[in-house]
């Protein structure tokens, strides 16, 4: 992603008139588009996107767009896209040093022109490239929660070691935004509640990039496969208002999708174990006869284990994956994405292309 950074005057005037023709295209038929800007690039009219909303995105195909690199102090990047039969805008972008590495270092797909919600204009790029998947030894198993949105711990053939913690402010968050909003409601403040909406979802979505990324450095660095808990129906499965509420609006599928092409891009694999039974039986007994002295706690009457509930559903997690993908003969519920081949120790490195 890259900042269109200041632009002159004339390639401003340009690039709203692509937008305003392009939106105003989208809403006709593939075969009326042509007529509809006759002066602009045959690559708007040829594009089969349809319209959203009235904030739509300009689309690319990626061989109507060209990336160039020079020296400019201000801006390395430009992109050149097209405006008019024969006649082009070079546009500067602005862009951390690691998408710069990302985009030159790989193979650019189709990009989009985005109006940001302040104005500005960002230009999104999709880039591919070849991968190679690592042959996992050990397991980073990933339990998504309630109190904290995820809580991890890595399991070798040794022991389970260096658990963590993840995002304990995601629903302080997500609470400051509902009572604000309820009072905000009470005055009729409906402009100043869409204004609060968009500042809560920057807010969670920056955490959960923060934490996937954490999540994939640590399974990284430890040449881990990444485990996460299935949570499929978890909604219609919670109990009471307060607890279907809190749920809704915890962002699981969000940081899990950001954890699998993240992970995907540096050849991580990424499986689904069912977590059925994970968060009531006890890791270190198996037992099932377990209680929650608090909500983030949980104790085994077996063995009078006392342990933190979110850790206990991780390394529950841990062993079921690694008991089925690793041993043979293992009990437990079957793993929903198994890999193509046995995990075993002869195992071949494949590769195959992923997208960021």
């Amino acid at each position: 992603m890259g900042e269109v950074w200041q632009p002159t005057k004339a390639k401003t005037l340009r690039l709203h008139e692509i937008i305003d023709a392009w939106r105003h295209m989208t809403q006709h038929t593939y075969a009326e588009r042509r007529s509809v800007a006759p002066t602009l690039h045959s690559a708007y009219s040829r594009n089969r996107f349809k319209s959203k909303g009235k904030d739509d995105p300009v689309y690319f195909a990626h061989y109507d767009l060209m990336l160039r690199r020079n020296e400019n102090k201000h801006c390395k990047v430009w992109v050149r896209i097209p405006y008019k039969p024969h006649n082009a805008i070079w546009l500067p972008l602005r862009m951390s040093k690691q998408a710069e590495a990302y985009l030159f270092a790989s193979r650019l797909r189709d990009s989009k022109l985005v109006v940001g919600h302040d104005g500005r204009l960002w230009m999104h790029f999709t880039v591919t490239r070849e991968v190679t998947t690592i042959q996992p030894r050990a397991v980073l198993a990933v339990d998504l929660g309630e109190k904290r949105l995820a809580t991890t711990v890595l399991l070798t053939k040794e022991d389970f070691r260096e658990p963590r913690f993840y995002g304990k402010t995601a629903r302080g968050i997500r609470r400051h935004y509902a009572w604000l909003r309820r009072r905000l409601g009470e005055r009729k403040l409906l402009r100043v509640i869409r204004k609060v909406k968009d500042t809560e979802r920057r807010k969670v979505n920056t955490l959960c990039h923060q934490i996937s990324h954490a999540i994939v450095a640590q399974a990284k660095a430890n040449n881990a496969a990444i485990v996460l808990g299935n949570l499929k129906d978890i909604r219609r499965k919670a109990r009471g208002r307060r607890m279907n509420r809190i749920i809704a609006n915890m962002p699981y599928f969000k940081l899990r999708r950001q954890i699998e092409y993240k992970a995907n891009w540096e050849g991580i694999p990424v499986y689904l174990v069912s977590e059925h039974g994970t968060s009531k039986t006890c890791h270190r007994c198996g037992s099932t006869d377990t209680s929650r002295i608090l909500q983030s706690v949980l104790e085994c009457h077996s063995c009078g284990l006392v342990y933190n509930a979110d850790l206990n559903g991780a390394k529950n997690i841990a062993k079921r994956f690694w008991e089925q993908a690793f041993q043979n003969g293992a009990t437990g519920s079957t793993p929903l994405t198994l890999p193509e081949r046995n995990l075993g120790a002869h195992d071949e490195e494949r590769s195959y292309q992923t997208k960021r």
